[in-house]
């Protein structure tokens, strides 16, 4: 379930449409991490780095992703390279929209 609000959120992100958004990330973060194998707690502290540069600390979204990132490059030269380009598209992103919400 949560790779699908990890998607979800993407897309809507990547749209505009951000309550559609905000709500995917927090439908996402309400499962206990208890229920959780360590794969999606991962996952759904990247929802929760990726809403936070979207919509609430930025940086707190910087912490997250960056200890997230961290981990992958331990297991380098093997390491998934998929979320380290979603971190960055999304990062991107994400200063623009708070551009875009903010142009002062």
């Amino acid at each position: 379930m949560l790779n699908y609000y990890f998607v979800v959120f993407q897309a809507e992100a990547t749209l505009r449409h951000m309550a559609a958004a905000q709500a995917s990330a927090a439908k996402a973060l309400v499962f206990p991490d208890t229920q959780l194998n360590w794969s999606d707690r991962l996952l759904k502290k990247a929802i929760a780095g990726l809403a936070a540069w979207y919509f609430g600390e930025w940086s707190e979204g910087t912490r997250i992703i960056g200890t997230i990132t961290g981990f992958l490059e331990l297991f380098d030269p093997n390491a998934d390279r998929v979320l380290t380009t979603i971190f960055r598209v999304r990062r991107a992103d994400a200063r623009q929209y708070r551009k875009e919400k903010d142009p002062h």
